[in-house]
């Protein structure tokens, strides 16, 4: 055969075979080979703001965490727990501080500040003539609120003839602190819960003699009498009914007795309530006192209910305030059958204990 022929014949039997499409099967398997990692070598640029920024960052999430997460201690802080003698007797010597003292108060009527349109109001009204009376009760509702639980007490070494003695102090909603010490003898009776206790109190340059009864249970019974002198004094008990607290206080002043008083401690709902019962022959009046906040300043709120030869309740705010260089209540009474008015009248407190 020849050249010419040869190539004639490979030429038609090329033609002859199929020849595959494989440039889809070459494409399929090259996007099926995974891609390489590129790593970038880090940045030798140091950036300190950033740095500390995400730091401080870290830092403000884990403390507003830890605030979240821990419980509101502000409920332990100004409740007295009174369960032990020594906290009854705690809160028995600030008692007798506010009660037994007879420094006369501000004539209330050169503090009056009515509201214009009130002048009558205040002068037919019987919360008006007590509140006068009733300074030395908010003073203690102060102490009773803010003071701390188990009013700052510290253990001291006893003053001669006494087996035990304490420090402890009270502190009011300006934050003024006073100072206490007691120092006082308990004696078992008869090998029972029952026990004697005399003592003393020290406020000041004031010192209070005591002496009294208790039993130590549950409860944790008390009777004392806190003298001032031979014929001014007060009687005071104490006991738990009911998961209250309940003071009584029998002031007697010249052998006369001036006050009889019951004195109610108790948690509702989270707060702390006071009622204080006036067991007068004359006429009752009931007081419930708790602490609010108002614009972050500590306030009470009073409800009062009055029951001499006519009835009246109403509802005051109590704030404490210097003025002129004194603490001043400023009280907005609102009375339920009348208009509001208003008084700034001055603390007992205020420089007696110095």
């Amino acid at each position: 055969m020849k050249k010419k022929d040869l190539i004639q014949l490979i030429k038609s039997k090329a033609r002859d075979i199929e020849i595959n499409d494989l440039s889809e099967k070459i494409i399929n398997q090259v996007k099926s080979i995974p891609e390489k990692e590129v790593v970038l070598p880090p940045n030798k640029h140091f950036r300190p703001r950033l740095v500390f920024a995400a730091s401080l960052a870290v830092i403000l999430s884990v403390v507003l965490t830890i605030i979240f997460m821990l419980p509101d201690q502000t409920e332990k802080i100004l409740q007295p727990q009174f369960e032990d003698v020594d906290s009854v007797l705690m809160f028995s010597s600030i008692s007798t501080a506010a009660l037994l003292d007879d420094s006369d108060a501000s004539n209330i009527s050169t503090l009056m500040q009515p509201l214009a349109y009130t002048f009558n109001a205040q002068a037919n009204s019987q919360i008006y003539i007590e509140l006068n009376h009733m300074t030395k009760y908010f003073e203690l509702m102060e102490q009773l609120f803010a003071s701390q639980a188990d009013f700052n007490k510290k253990i001291e070494t006893p003053q001669a003839g006494y087996e035990q003695s304490m420090r402890f102090k009270s502190k009011d909603f300006l934050d003024e602190e006073t100072d206490f010490r007691i120092d006082y003898l308990k004696t078992p009776v008869d090998e029972t819960n029952n026990f004697d206790i005399l003592g003393q109190i020290n406020v000041g340059s004031r010192i209070y003699n005591f002496n009294g009864n208790g039993h130590t249970n549950a409860d944790n019974l008390l009777a004392i009498t806190i003298h001032k002198d031979n014929a001014s004094y007060i009687d005071t008990t104490y006991e738990m009914v009911d998961q209250k607290h309940i003071f009584n206080f029998v002031t007697i002043k010249q052998s006369v007795v001036v006050e009889d008083v019951t004195l109610i401690i108790e948690k509702k709902e989270e707060k702390n309530l006071v009622e204080i019962r006036f067991n007068q022959e004359q006429g009752r009046g009931t007081y419930n006192f708790e602490m609010a906040l108002e614009s972050n300043m500590r306030v009470l709120k009073v409800t009062y209910n009055l029951e001499n030869e006519m009835t009246e309740s109403g509802e005051m705010m109590i704030k404490v305030r210097k003025i002129n260089g004194q603490n001043t209540y400023s009280i907005l009474v609102k009375p339920d059958d009348g208009k509001p008015f208003q008084v700034n009248q001055n603390k007992r407190s205020n420089g007696r204990f110095k």
